[in-house]
């Protein structure tokens, strides 16, 4: 399930279970993975505020297991340092149209191969 939002308001993003950072911006993508009993067991969140993004992630979000991640993204590579490469990070990356590092390389590179001579 993605959403694609870009309402700009006020959001709070929890760094851990105590600490949490807020700020003005919109929603850019929301992502989730869910259980085989469709209970969400992870949310991906990316946010566009003034001048870089926020990042948000939460594992087994309303459960007593649950764990937040959040902090400041300067720009698309600082966003893939913070999601990584998980199936549910590269979806995001698709939805937010955000180029993942060394994919556009290998890309070119097969393009080259396959050029006719």
């Amino acid at each position: 399930m993605t959403k694609q939002m870009q309402s700009w308001q006020s959001h709070s993003v929890k760094i851990n279970r105590t600490e949490q950072i807020e700020f003005q911006g919109a929603v850019l993508v929301d992502v989730v993975a869910l259980n085989h009993d469709d209970t969400v067991r992870r949310r991906f969140r990316l946010y566009r505020t003034d001048d870089e993004f926020v990042a948000e992630r939460i594992d087994n979000p309303d459960t007593i297991d649950d764990r937040y991640w959040g902090g400041y993204c300067a720009d698309e590579s600082a966003i893939y340092d913070f999601f990584g490469n998980e199936p549910l990070a590269n979806y995001l990356y698709g939805a937010a149209g955000i180029c993942v590092p060394g994919l556009v390389t290998l890309l070119a590179i097969t393009k080259i191969k396959q050029a006719p001579e």
